[in-house]
């Protein structure tokens, strides 16, 4: 029969182990966080580097990397004065070569 000094002690070595599974994760998470912080400062150092050059358009993609690739999407459609269309299109800046 199990006494409840064997239980409790029982209970008190399962938390235990628990807290550690949790300190374990929480230190995970904690590197994970400094990653993605990094990443974001990363991006908006970027951004910020890049405000001082608004009209600046994208490169274009190699001509190896075909269009597909980009992925282009209509962004929008203008009627210019003289009757022409002038259309814009966004592309994903994330290629994927294989």
């Amino acid at each position: 029969m199990v006494t409840m000094n064997e239980m409790a002690s029982s209970y008190a070595n399962n938390l235990q182990e628990e807290i550690k599974r949790a300190e374990n994760n929480l230190e995970e998470q904690q590197r994970y966080i400094a990653q993605l912080r990094s990443h974001l400062n990363e991006c908006i150092n970027a951004l910020q580097n890049n405000t001082s050059n608004q009209n600046t358009t994208a490169n274009s993609p190699p001509a190896s990397v075909p269009l597909s690739a980009v992925n282009p999407q209509l962004e929008s459609r203008i009627k210019n004065e003289d009757g022409s269309t002038s259309e814009t299109y966004s592309v994903n800046p994330f290629i994927q070569s294989k």
